[in-house]
């Protein structure tokens, strides 16, 4: 993927594991996925996010512009 698609993944994941940690307030906070799950994940959420975007893209609005 590229970087603006890696930047806009790291955020989300982010704000998934804060909601994920508020809702289960006494397990604790440490991401211990084994890094196979982890790289799958993250694989995934940057799937879905360019996804997103190219089905979602504005008329007229070149995919490839949104994307950088």
């Amino acid at each position: 993927m590229n970087h603006k698609i890696e930047q806009v993944s790291c955020k989300a994941q982010e704000a998934f594991w804060a909601v994920v940690a508020e809702e289960f307030p006494g397990v604790e906070k440490n991401i211990n996925l084994g890094s196979e799950q982890m790289t799958e994940f993250n694989e995934a959420c940057e799937q879905a996010i360019y996804d997103w975007v190219r089905e979602n893209y504005p008329s007229g609005v070149e995919r490839y512009s949104l994307l950088m």
